[in-house]
């Protein structure tokens, strides 16, 4: 093709047959073509990004979109586009801009909804975080992203027994997705049902060990908080419960005051009869906020640090 004569029509096309063959700088050639020939047309623009995108240059896939962004700005799915690139950049006023005109444009639109949602759990509005993860799992039933991503939300807002509920749910329509399973085990545990959460771990096989220890480390991450030391042995369902209540206790959410008392003297208890220890520095600290005797906190203090010495 000569590009004095391309007619923006067939710049696209050539960059569809170079993309689809794998050959994306050559691609980005030729849809920037088309955009010259088009300025601040949404397709050209949104294809150069996708390029882009694709090559790691976030900023310059950007800079392209906001060239068309009159155009992007009128289609839901534009809008949307632009907002995604814009959080990749960190220009989040840009980003708030985009999604609330999606949403304008299309209350229902999947990904804004989903991605606002984030964004909401993320700053803490739990309520508009859930209200739009709901909708966009009963938008897409089929799709277990769509219940794991309100499952996951309804755990970091501390409401384990809906992701319980939530979970179970999707087990029921999906059947053994390993995600779903691991997820309502680790729900149950931070709901304190102990016992029922310990007998799903011992069933666990060595692939679904190593899974668990990653999503509890993701688990960590995406909540800010402490859910397991890696690469530490994997905490049973006590430890996961008491890991979960001592975050709480941090923003003074006392609602497991009684119940985790009594988890750390089952625990106790257990080291007692078995001689099986624990690391349990964050008890030691947490146990003061505790009615906790002295002399319990004492025997617990002597255990940790013989465990801590002997690891």
């Amino acid at each position: 093709m000569n590009p004095a004569s391309d007619t923006y029509g067939q710049c696209m096309q050539q960059g569809a047959r170079l993309d689809a063959a794998g050959q994306p700088e050559q691609a980005l050639v030729a849809f920037e073509r088309a955009l010259a020939l088009q300025p601040g047309d949404a397709q050209a623009a949104s294809a150069c990004a996708a390029m882009l995108s694709r090559m790691g240059q976030a900023a310059d896939a950007l800079r392209i979109l906001l060239t068309a962004k009159a155009a992007l700005m009128a289609d839901a799915d534009g809008a949307t586009n632009l907002a995604i690139a814009a959080e990749d950049c960190g220009q989040l006023a840009v980003a708030q801009e985009a999604y609330a005109r999606a949403l304008a444009l299309d209350p229902q639109h999947p990904r804004a909804l989903n991605n606002t949602a984030l964004a909401a759990a993320r700053a803490g509005d739990w309520d508009t975080a859930l209200e739009r993860l709901t909708r966009c799992r009963d938008l897409a039933p089929g799709q277990p992203q769509a219940w794991i991503n309100l499952a996951d939300v309804l755990v970091a807002a501390r409401r384990f027994d809906g992701a319980s509920v939530e979970l179970l749910e999707a087990i029921r329509r999906f059947g053994p997705h390993p995600q779903l399973h691991l997820r309502h085990v680790m729900a149950r545990a931070f709901a304190g049902e102990i016992d029922v959460a310990q007998a799903a771990l011992d069933r666990l096989d060595p692939a679904g060990l190593a899974a668990l220890r990653q999503l509890l480390a993701q688990a960590g991450t995406t909540a800010g908080r402490t859910v397991h030391k890696v690469p530490g042995p994997l905490p049973d369902a006590q430890e996961m419960f008491c890991q979960q209540a001592f975050h709480a206790m941090q923003v003074c959410d006392w609602r497991d005051h009684d119940r985790l008392t009594a988890v750390i003297r089952d625990m106790e208890a257990q080291a007692e009869r078995t001689g099986r220890h624990r690391d349990g520095r964050d008890t030691q600290f947490y146990g003061l906020m505790l009615p906790l005797h002295e002399d319990e906190m004492a025997r617990l203090r002597e255990r940790s640090i013989a465990e801590i010495g002997r690891r």
